[in-house]
């Protein structure tokens, strides 16, 4: 077996504001993992940060992914937002020991929602690339409602679309690409080698991802304590909110708003009932 990476980013600001910042970042992840050949077991991107449980031959393939992810997501949020994420957006990783520790990672990847209080049940979340590993045996309709299922591959798009997903990149015609325009997990995680990690048994893995029990691995990522609850908005209900009013008074961003302007923002979150803690990292106070 080749060596095992836990991969992830730290930060208490919402990096990925709307679906589209997800898709991307999600896409770039793929594509990127796929060109260096690595096996990609779990994945998972929260508002704030991502997770990802990777194997590779060469720990420098490693430190050059992260090194791409960090420019090509730096790139874009700075033509987006227009504003440089520098060391906002940074990307760590520890090797994986053994089997034990392999299993637990993985396992705090794929409950990531749910650890950070963003989703009751782990296979519901969308970025997270729980609900692929034993696809063949949860229901059609639950899928369905998950992957869109209207499936495309690269060679179906024109060349106007996949400029506007993929941008210059080349991406395999095996990939699967949803109607959201996000190439599907089960185009690069290693899905076989994912589900061998529950003997191929999907009622251990579904006992395993509705255990309170893994919420204790969390101690073996000390940093990852963010609690991002939500109000009965989603983060991206409430970036929404502030790039709609940033736009409205004539900034570049918020990033670009007075602290007269944003404490009128926060008062009216505030009164719509949004969780300081949410506004907090959603307007990056």
């Amino acid at each position: 077996m080749d060596a095992m990476f836990h991969i992830y980013s730290k930060g208490e600001n919402v990096l990925f504001r709307n679906n589209s910042d997800y898709i991307y970042f999600h896409n770039k992840f793929a594509i990127a993992s796929a060109r260096l050949k690595l096996k990609v077991l779990a994945f998972t991107t929260m508002s704030t940060h991502f997770h990802t449980i990777v194997e590779a031959a060469d720990a420098d393939d490693i430190a050059y992914f992260q090194s791409k992810l960090k420019k090509v997501y730096g790139i874009y949020y700075n033509h987006k937002y227009k504003y440089s994420l520098g060391n906002n957006f940074k990307i760590s990783n520890n090797t994986i020991e053994d089997f034990n520790e392999l299993k637990t990672k993985a396992l705090y990847v794929l409950r990531n929602p749910t650890h950070h209080y963003v989703s009751i049940l782990p296979l519901k979340y969308k970025y997270c690339s729980a609900y692929s590993l034993f696809a063949d045996e949860i229901t059609s309709e639950f899928l369905m409602q998950q992957n869109n299922s209207l499936y495309k591959t690269p060679a179906d798009l024109k060349y106007r679309e996949r400029r506007a997903i993929f941008g210059r990149d080349l991406v395999p015609n095996k990939c699967m690409i949803n109607t959201n325009g996000m190439i599907t997990f089960d185009s690069f995680v290693k899905t076989k080698r994912a589900r061998a990690l529950w003997d191929g048994n999907v009622k251990k893995f579904l006992y395993d991802m509705n255990s309170s029990v893994t919420d204790a691995t969390a101690s073996l990522i000390d940093w990852d304590t963010l609690d991002l609850r939500t109000s009965s908005m989603s983060d991206i209900d409430v970036c929404q909110m502030i790039d709609l009013y940033s736009k409205s008074i004539g900034v570049d961003s918020f990033h670009y708003l007075d602290n007269e302007h944003k404490e009128n923002l926060v008062e009216n979150l505030k009164k719509r009932m949004v969780l300081p803690n949410q506004i907090a990292r959603c307007l990056w106070l």
